[in-house]
């Protein structure tokens, strides 16, 4: 009764603890869980606000981007195709001086004249030359050239982007069309202007520099391009002089948005046009880009000298600033869009205040809803307290009873009287286990007759295995030296079996006094079965040598001897010898078996040459080829099982024949064949690591130690 009682204040004890803590824990997840909820509506109020101003933030970024890249885009397009009108002009007129200077034949003699006053602010064409020219010796071709003089006016008198055309000779004259027509110069080398060397050295269409024209219009540019006669020489260069108005539309007087500006870098870095390029006595300052302290600004402008495109954000003149740039196709500059930050997220900032401004009046009413919540929480706790405490007595009533009454007969069961049942009749998991109990003390019986017959089988079986263990050992010579007083050879062998007994065996004898026969073989299969049907094709194959037949005929012997009444259908490889010891050599036969390597003495061992044949016990009347080798003093035939060139390694690996070969010659200098064996047994070891043998690894190896005699 005692223990009834303990038991049930435990029961007590236990469900009011846990309740208890259940409730307390429960009012702290709820106090916690409304404190968490007041500051996470406050914090998400903030967060919300950020998040919409970030998101507000992002899209407006994204569409500021969109925008700005569609304007380099558009700008680069426009000047594109101005650009390539002047390229198209230009090479229009290398193509008429290059046809007028290849067929000069064809033209009739023009006239050009000097600049003059009464010309002023017409499109015609003037005649200059470089200072000292003999102008007689260049009157015909100044003739021939002029026929190009309708092309050179007709281009500038169509198109405003055009101030002025020219063509410059090798010979030293120009003839150029501009509005200057009154110009005060009376001489003019072509052949000294930058254009001309530009487009000379590159011989083919070049666009100089942006240079401030020297008549005061404005920024300017030329595209020039060489022309030939008709063996291809160059003869001169035609070019166009443009004024940068259209551009400077484009990219200086077009604004994007309130802040946001368009500019033009070259190849060099250079700032050359731009609302914010300054002049210094009348001189243009270029800002280089790539030379400024500003990394970020230096990283955007090598991107654009190396002719990319794409969209960057940083900080420039003290402004966090998005610029978008887009290469020109006709020039190596590149055109880029500039808009302040600031511009573009303007709306996202002012929306993250609207909304914190909403959410602070929601944190107010959850307030008061979590003072609400709290006090209904407090009263529904103390009720269920009180219900705990009535039911927890009732069910520790039910439930002990019969936990008592199991646990006495529990315990004369655990004493030995597996006869006893218990009998529990509560109708729940109780009179399971009750059931479960009884059930276990019939089967712990049975288990335990049972389990003493197997563990006395066991002992049996292991003490078999153990004897037949040894009996195959002693099957095969074991003794080392095997023949102490025959010092004109020496053999050695080790077999290591994966299971207690296996199919592996070796063996070798005196059949008479001149004459030592060896064996390797390996059964198919492993164990018991292996074992047994081992030591009958060992006694077989060791009759038939005995008995003085010749290897081919000692193996066709056997292998008939093997095939009678083999219902278990298991074979053997077996690879024989024998060694005529005062000559040395040796006659060997193999039945499916892994050739032995050979090794000359002090040389490399290398596969000795065998005729494969079926394995013994395969199919009755199978012949064998016999074979012969000459064995010198120091000579050695390494035999083996396939459990050395077939051993794995943990990730599957063979062994492999090559690596038994490479292994062998490292080890070829080893004075004794006790330590190569032992060699090649640690290496296969080190490489199969922590796998399990899987099959029997079987070795021989046979010297010759006395130098032979010779044959007659």
């Amino acid at each position: 009764m005692d223990k009834k009682r303990s038991i049930r204040q435990k029961m007590i004890t236990v469900i009011l603890s846990l309740s208890l803590i259940s409730l307390f824990l429960m009012s702290m997840v709820v106090v916690f869980s409304m404190t968490n909820m007041r500051n996470s509506i406050n914090s998400t109020s903030g967060a919300l606000g950020q998040s919409a101003a970030d998101d507000s933030q992002s899209a407006l970024e994204k569409q500021a981007v969109a925008q700005l890249t569609a304007t380099a885009q558009n700008k680069a397009r426009i000047s594109d195709e101005k650009l390539t009108k002047l390229q198209q002009y230009v090479q229009l007129m290398s193509m008429q001086a290059t046809e007028i200077y290849s067929n000069p034949s064809r033209y009739v003699p023009a006239g050009v004249k000097p600049p003059s006053s009464s010309n002023k602010g017409k499109i015609t064409p003037q005649l200059l030359y470089a200072e000292g020219s003999d102008k007689a010796a260049l009157a015909g071709e100044v003739a021939l050239a002029a026929n190009i003089d309708n092309i050179l006016a007709t281009i500038p008198e169509n198109d405003v982007d055009v101030f002025s055309t020219y063509i410059g000779t090798e010979s030293g004259f120009v003839i150029k069309v501009d509005k200057d027509s009154d110009d005060k110069l009376q001489t003019l080398d072509p052949r000294q202007r930058g254009w001309y060397k530009l487009a000379r050295e590159n011989n083919s269409l070049v666009w100089t520099d942006v240079f401030d024209d020297a008549m005061g219009r404005g920024l300017a540019i030329t595209c020039a391009q060489p022309f030939y006669d008709a063996r291809g020489n160059i003869k001169g260069v035609v070019g166009i002089g443009s004024l940068l108005t259209t551009l400077n539309e484009i990219i200086i007087e077009a604004k994007i948005g309130e802040t946001g500006y368009a500019l033009v870098l070259n190849e060099k870095g250079d700032m050359i046009i731009s609302p914010t390029v300054q002049r210094v006595e009348g001189k243009i300052v270029r800002e280089n880009f790539l030379t400024s302290d500003n990394a970020s600004l230096k990283a955007v402008a090598q991107k654009m000298v190396d002719r990319q495109s794409g969209v960057e954000r940083f900080v420039y003149n003290g402004k966090e600033v998005l610029l978008a740039y887009q290469p020109l196709q006709n020039l190596p500059w590149s055109i880029a869009a500039v808009m302040e930050v600031n511009e573009a997220i303007a709306p996202a900032l002012q929306s993250k205040t609207n909304i914190i401004t909403l959410a602070s009046k929601a944190v107010e009413k959850v307030d008061r809803d979590i003072l609400t919540v709290i006090i209904l929480f407090v009263v529904v706790s103390i009720a269920s307290v009180l219900l705990v405490v009535f039911f927890s007595l009732v069910l520790s009533r039910r439930i002990t009873n019969p936990l008592a009454d199991l646990t006495e007969r529990v315990a004369k069961v655990s004493a030995g009287d597996f006869d006893l049942a218990v009998d529990v009749k509560t109708g729940d998991e109780i009179e399971e286990l009750a059931n479960s109990f009884n059930n276990m003390t019939v089967e712990l019986k049975k288990y335990m007759a049972n389990l003493a017959a197997e563990t006395a089988a066991r002992e049996r079986i292991s003490s078999e295995l153990e004897v037949a263990a040894q009996i195959q050992n002693d099957m095969v010579p074991n003794i080392f030296p095997a023949f102490p007083d025959r010092p004109e050879f020496d053999i050695y062998a080790e077999m290591h079996t994966a299971k207690e007994v296996g199919g592996d065996f070796y063996d070798f004898f005196l059949i008479d006094e001149n004459h030592l026969a060896f064996v390797m073989a390996d059964v198919s299969g492993k164990g018991i079965p292996a074992a047994l049907f081992m030591m009958i094709a060992k006694t077989i194959i060791k009759n038939n040598l005995l008995a003085g037949l010749p290897v081919d005929e000692a193996l066709y012997r056997s292998n008939n001897s093997l095939c009678e009444n083999n219902e278990s259908n298991m074979f053997v490889t077996a690879f024989i010898a024998v060694l005529d010891i005062p000559n040395g050599l040796v006659s060997y036969a193999n039945a499916g078996h892994n050739p032995p390597l050979l090794q000359r003495a002090g040389q490399d061992y290398e596969w000795l040459p065998v005729k494969r044949a079926l394995v013994l016990a395969g199919m009755e009347d199978t012949s064998f080829f016999a074979q012969e080798i000459q064995l010198n003093k120091g000579d050695r035939l390494f035999c083996y099982t396939d459990g050395v060139t077939e051993a794995m390694n943990e990730a599957q690996e063979l062994y492999s024949d090559q690596r038994l070969l490479a292994v062998l010659n490292t080890m070829k200098h080893l004075p004794g064949n006790i330590d190569l064996l032992a060699g090649i047994k640690k290496d296969v070891e080190a490489f199969a690591g922590e796998a399990e043998q899987a099959d029997d690894i079987t070795m021989l190896v046979v010297e010759l130690k006395i130098a032979v005699e010779a044959s007659e």
